[in-house]
């Protein structure tokens, strides 16, 4: 089985006592909630819409900058509501603050500055590694 297809399971159970998970659980509910406000903010601002047509075209080239900022936005705000989903599954299976990649632990300040990691530094940092290679 190749790399890319290998399923890795989580055999470490998180070593973070049970009201830390609670306290990050609501951290990342928290942060969910201004997640989906934002992408519903954004999305109820038309940005997605077709540009109406301009006589300007000063104005219609700073009309798609504008649609471009908020879909790359939007792009971005999803894909960060999707870690936070993974993060609270993590926290209901017990395996939020286990890394994905070797089952070490994932260290408590790492996961105050960013709720949502799934690999430690270490791990992390032979992934960008490897995307940077390629």
């Amino acid at each position: 089985m190749s790399p890319d297809t290998q399923v890795r399971r989580r055999t470490s159970v998180s070593h973070l006592p049970p009201e830390s998970l609670e306290d990050f659980e609501r951290v990342l509910l928290d942060r969910r909630r201004r997640v989906v406000g934002n992408l519903r903010t954004l999305e109820g601002g038309g940005s997605t819409e077709l540009l109406e047509s301009s006589d300007d075209a000063a104005e219609a080239a700073q009309d798609i900058s504008r649609q471009d900022l908020s879909l790359a936005c939007m792009e971005s705000l999803t894909k960060e509501l999707k870690e936070i989903d993974s993060s609270l599954d993590r926290i209901r299976e017990r395996t939020f603050g286990v890394c994905e990649a070797c089952n070490g632990a994932i260290p408590r300040d790492r996961l105050e500055a960013l709720p949502h990691a799934r690999l430690c530094v270490p791990c992390k940092s032979k992934e960008e590694a490897s995307e940077a290679a390629h």
